[in-house]
């Protein structure tokens, strides 16, 4: 519960690189996530490309933030042999949840 009430959102960041360890465990705390079936749906994209952060900085008003950080994940589910398709977006969001976490 400790985690769920001391959450916070943190749109500034230091330059400095994060740690494979830390990436490593982030990754896995997200794929821990419960899905449907277990079809595990989610592929995750981890952007430390100081270039790549700046473009997809642009792709919405609400990236900004992307540009100046050290790490960027982007959650992205397949499409291909689910068992219980509908069933994707409760998947997404637990596995953002525990990234979150």
């Amino acid at each position: 519960m400790e985690a769920i009430f001391n959450r916070r959102s943190i749109r500034k960041y230091e330059n400095r690189p994060i740690e494979r360890e830390k990436i490593e465990k982030l990754l896995r705390a997200a794929m821990q996530a419960p899905s449907a079936v277990n079809q595990q749906p989610w592929e995750f994209l981890v952007i430390e490309d100081k270039e790549v952060l700046k473009k997809l900085a642009q792709t919405s008003p609400y990236s900004k933030m992307v540009a100046d950080s050290a790490v960027t994940f982007i959650l992205l589910s397949r499409k291909e042999g689910l068992l219980a398709p509908g069933c994707v977006p409760q998947d997404m969001g637990a596995a953002s949840e525990n990234l979150l976490l």
